[in-house]
């Protein structure tokens, strides 16, 4: 929404500082060490350097203790990186309002319009693009954005777990429902239970049980189709290792036989208590005008075409 009082109001003085403190204060940054996220183990604040930047003209004129100073420890908790106790993408310690408000506009873009840019927001709020990306680099938008986005996809994947869990729950239910119903009928109506009912009802079995878990309905799974059922969810984490980073959820595939075993022997037993499953084993059509002949008998026999 476009506004008719311009956000940031600098003269070339101003600019000329907030330049100079962004391009130092990304200076000192891009030599800390990150995870394999891109998110670094500490991040520098920018009010200790800009109260000894007066009077230097690089980096290295900078006083070490300021520089110690600016470091700010990044922490984890449940995966989300903190600065002082707080996400790293909430307001910088500093950090004035007007500011913040600027960078949370610029965070939100993503998730309100699909892009970000800074270009769009200085149109928006009539200020210098110049002015917008000097003072991105001043407090870490870019790295501020990377770690709420990798929050905003943990989250995410989050959701989609539970609702595909809430879903294989109904599924389960609905299935176990039917199986019930179908096994209290044939146990009280035994002779209507006719071999090829007494087949299907055996297949319908094992395709429902297999679909509640979510596992292919036509055939088990393998076992490498079953770890591929596993669901992982990447988390931020200190260090950037895989292992601690990573928490494996769901193991459905593993246990889809022990699960639905129950049902089945009830299946079998009603079967066979009727008689249905040994009339169904001999009720197989063969085709009288067909005869198998293999590669051997085909060149032992002279007429063989």
């Amino acid at each position: 929404m476009s506004t008719n009082t311009p956000a940031l109001v600098w003269d070339s003085g101003k600019y000329n500082f907030q330049r100079k403190l962004g391009n130092f204060v990304q200076n000192f940054q891009v030599n800390l060490p990150v995870n394999k996220f891109g998110i670094p183990n500490k991040i520098v604040n920018p009010l200790p350097i800009a109260e000894n930047m007066y009077g230097c003209e690089t980096t290295d004129d900078v006083p070490d203790e300021a520089v110690e100073e600016a470091l700010r420890e990044v922490e984890y908790d449940d995966g989300v990186p903190l600065v002082d106790g707080l996400p790293i993408w909430e307001r910088f310690e500093g950090e004035p309002v007007e500011y913040y408000k600027l960078f949370k506009e610029y965070r939100e873009m993503r998730y309100n319009t699909g892009t970000r840019a800074i270009s769009r927001l200085a149109a928006t709020h009539l200020v210098a693009g110049k002015h917008l990306s000097a003072l991105s680099k001043v407090y870490h938008w870019q790295l501020r954005c990377r770690a709420y986005d990798l929050f905003r996809e943990m989250e995410f994947e989050r959701q989609r777990l539970f609702d595909a869990r809430k879903l294989e729950t109904k599924h389960k239910k609905a299935t176990d429902k039917m199986l019930e119903q179908a096994l209290s009928y044939f146990e009280n109506h035994p002779e209507q239970m006719d071999p090829k009912t007494a087949l299907q009802m055996v297949q319908l079995a094992m395709k429902a049980g297999r679909l509640s878990v979510g596992l292919h309905p036509e055939k088990p799974a393998s076992e490498s189709e079953s770890r591929q059922t596993n669901i992982h969810i990447n988390n931020i984490t200190q260090t950037g290792d895989e292992g601690e980073g990573r928490k494996e959820i769901g193991e459905a595939g593993q246990h889809t036989g022990m699960k639905d075993m129950s049902y089945l022997q009830s299946i079998v037993h009603i079967l066979e208590s009727s008689g249905a499953l040994d009339e169904a084993k001999k009720d197989v059509v063969i085709d009288a005008d067909y005869v198998e002949v293999n590669d051997d008998e085909k060149d032992e026999d002279p007429d063989a075409i």
